[in-house]
């Protein structure tokens, strides 16, 4: 990202740049020496990466309001993974916690596989990952998928009900991929670039196989992705901080 934000803007250098890069770590480490808002400027939304909450199959768990039961009846509380401090998966665990009241501690790994394999040995019972990252792993029945962390079910795996609908108030995390420029790339290059993908989000292909790995297929436009970004910012620095979470 700070590559992107000193590039040339002469329209050759893009980011593609998810929740957790975008709104999360400029949250949790502001000292990154630029702003990430005013040093960025949106092209457009491309993808919606939903977030899963995922249990082991030795957890004995298969609804939101079992884990939610299991969690206060443990002393302690119980322990959830994610893919690192400040990823999109850990400030939904910390929403999660916030929205219940149970106790949940955290447990970040270098990345989601190590997350996911450490779930299958129910070495961890209970982790929040990317839907594509679990998919795999829930289909084959290594895992149980009990809730998709956004507002809606997810239009490819509509089978997967929301934290909300099972009992979870205020609960929605949107976990989106959009394509940002260096501040000052010329009008003309975002005037393109948008439209063009905007035609290319809507090839059949390109929605299946984004459907396929559990991705929701959408475009937002430049204005409206940088409405997005602030409503984010806005919306997220008081989990942050009520959470006290801290770059590591």
């Amino acid at each position: 990202m700070g590559q992107a934000v000193r590039a040339r803007p002469d329209g050759q250098t893009l980011l593609v740049s998810s929740a957790s890069n975008h709104v999360f770590h400029p949250l949790i480490a502001p000292a990154l020496g630029y702003d990430v808002q005013d040093a960025l400027v949106p092209v457009c939304m491309l993808v919606d990466v939903p977030n899963v909450i995922a249990v082991s199959n030795a957890f004995g768990v298969t609804t939101m309001q079992e884990l939610i039961a299991k969690a206060r009846a443990a002393k302690g509380g119980i322990s959830f993974g994610s893919s690192g401090v400040g990823s999109s998966n850990h400030l939904a665990g910390e929403l999660l916690r916030m929205r219940t009241g149970i106790e949940l501690t955290h447990v970040p790994y270098r990345g989601g596989g190590q997350a996911i394999a450490d779930l299958i040995s129910d070495t961890v019972p209970m982790v929040v990952l990317n839907l594509p990252t679990v998919f795999g792993p829930a289909s084959a029945g290594q895992v149980r998928i009990i809730a998709v962390g956004s507002a809606e079910r997810v239009r490819s795996r509509p089978e997967i009900p929301t934290v909300q609908e099972q009992g979870v108030p205020d609960y929605a995390v949107a976990v989106l991929t959009g394509l940002f420029a260096p501040k000052g790339t010329p009008p003309v290059v975002m005037e393109k670039l948008a439209p063009a993908l905007r035609e290319i989000m809507e090839v059949p292909a390109t929605r299946q196989r984004l459907a396929d790995m559990g991705s929701e297929p959408i475009w937002i436009d430049p204005a409206e992705t940088a409405r997005f970004v602030r409503a984010e910012y806005d919306r997220w620095a008081p989990v942050v901080k009520a959470a006290n979470i801290k770059p590591e």
